[in-house]
């Protein structure tokens, strides 16, 4: 069976999977992308770009992990949006499928082990690196610097992705490519399930989801001037500077 041809039968599963779940004006586009005769391999490797970013959502809407309102990002930016993605992970069905999605993003073959920095990559980083039959590490935190604990070891050259959640400033993933690279290794890619990083952290990052959210500096968030109550639902501790 050639390449296309698997394609498109990944294409009538998904397609399927959208009738069940009543989708069905997303199925009308699809629809009209099939009638094109004039597809190539191209429009394909896009349209499963398309198909694996409205599953994404549709896992993400469904265990309330994508919230509305006003939230204090862990970077301490405000936004009128907030991936709780512990809230799917906490399924293991749902966590074994996102890592095998993230895993296709890489080559195995070039890739030694997978950190995922504390707390939201350390599952999905599991996930990651089971799927890619990998080694799982993880940094971590102590009075509010990223470091490499519990016996943890990177050795010289060795080629390490790195798997977040959600991706912002990237912060997290920035000290965790210090650490990496203290220890010799190279970093062989980055990874995470939403990007919302709007393309200005300079990295090559791979995501299941990419967005680009309303995201606002305490001083110009427009919900703090009208008043608007803030949830602070991120993880990270604010160190003082």
């Amino acid at each position: 069976m050639s390449t296309k041809s698997k394609k498109f039968l990944n294409f009538l599963k998904t397609t399927e999977n959208l009738i069940k779940n009543k989708k069905l004006h997303t199925f009308k586009s699809l629809l009209n992308f099939i009638e094109d005769k004039k597809n190539s391999d191209t429009d394909y490797k896009i349209l499963n770009t398309q198909i694996r970013t409205m599953t994404m959502i549709d896992l993400l809407i469904r265990t309330e992990s994508l919230l509305k309102g006003h939230f204090e990002l862990s970077s301490g930016l405000h936004s009128n949006q907030y991936f709780q993605c512990a809230k799917l992970l906490q399924y293991p069905e749902y966590a074994e499928k996102t890592g095998k999605q993230l895993a296709e993003l890489f080559d195995a073959n070039k890739i030694d082990a997978v950190l995922g920095p504390a707390l939201g990559g350390i599952i999905i980083g599991y996930e990651t690196a089971k799927a890619l039959g990998k080694k799982s590490i993880f940094t971590e935190r102590k009075d509010g610097i990223m470091t490499l604990k519990r016996g943890f070891h990177i050795n010289k050259g060795d080629r390490v992705i790195i798997i977040e959640d959600v991706i912002t400033t990237a912060k997290s993933t920035m000290e965790s490519i210090k650490i990496i690279e203290s220890f010799g290794g190279n970093i062989a890619g980055i990874g995470c399930i939403v990007d919302r990083s709007k393309r200005q952290t300079a990295l090559k990052i791979e995501s299941l989801i990419q967005i680009d959210p309303e995201i606002y500096t305490p001083e110009e968030c427009p919900m703090c001037k009208l008043g608007q109550s803030i949830e602070k639902p991120g993880s990270r501790t604010q160190v003082a500077e």
